[in-house]
């Protein structure tokens, strides 16, 4: 059988798009890799993921939440910035899933009911919203790698399906703590793992340096991010093998 790799691009609606991609088009039944983007956008972060997925026989979707809605990035650094909330990140996915779902033609190579999602950074927060009860159970389970969860989030998302949410966060990490994370599972009893001196963005390669002028809170600044290649293959191995 010759491998015949595909990928393309949808407009599911004036706010949102979706990559799908597939490393063999004439396998069929091939579980999903939903991956939802960080506050930089679609960037290393997917591509790792993606290039790792197509290796293992998956489908891979991305769910671009800001180049319709005319966004590059989120930057961070002053608090009028324009936000997409967790709940609208989730919904994006939800769209998109529906979408796909009622398109079979479009991707006949991919089994959409078997589908997992991987969220970064706020993306993560999204994911963690997929799995609140009141969202569609879509997803066989969403891993959450350092998400954002604000005193807000904290309060507001108690009612989630634990069994399906598995957070993955750096000991080090100075803008998506540990400690939110710990009160998380302990008001929720998701899965949790702290990775021992890791900090945010672990797994997105290329990057080491600190963000002087991020907000880390409503009033200070300066945010570290690391890529750890030996964090990052740990995750994959226990996302992949789940």
């Amino acid at each position: 059988m010759v491998p015949t790799s595909k990928s393309s691009a949808f407009a599911i609606n004036s706010e949102i798009a979706a990559i799908v991609t597939t490393a063999n088009q004439s396998i069929k039944k091939q579980p999903c890799l939903w991956l939802l983007h960080g506050s930089g956008g679609i960037s290393s972060n997917d591509d790792l993921w993606r290039d790792r997925a197509l290796t293992l026989g998956y489908t891979v979707i991305q769910v671009d939440s800001y180049t319709n809605r005319g966004i590059f990035k989120q930057h961070w650094d002053k608090l009028d910035e324009y936000r997409i909330a967790p709940e609208v990140r989730a919904h994006d996915l939800v769209q998109a899933m529906y979408w796909l779902k009622d398109r079979y033609p479009v991707m006949p190579f991919a089994d959409i009911t078997n589908s997992v999602c991987v969220g970064f950074s706020d993306g993560a927060s999204g994911a963690i919203c997929l799995q609140e009860h009141h969202s569609p159970d879509l997803w066989r389970k969403s891993f959450c790698l350092y998400p954002g969860l604000p005193r807000y989030f904290l309060d507001r998302v108690t009612n989630i399906r634990n069994e399906k949410t598995h957070i993955f966060v750096g000991e080090l990490d100075n803008w998506t703590p540990a400690a939110a994370c710990e009160e998380f599972q302990s008001n929720t009893n998701c899965s949790l793992t702290i990775i021992p001196d890791t900090h945010h963005s672990f797994s997105k390669p290329g990057i080491n340096q600190w963000h002087e002028q991020t907000l880390r809170t409503r009033t200070e600044r300066g945010v570290f991010c690391k890529y750890s290649e030996t964090a990052t293959q740990m995750v994959m191995d226990k996302v992949f093998n789940a």
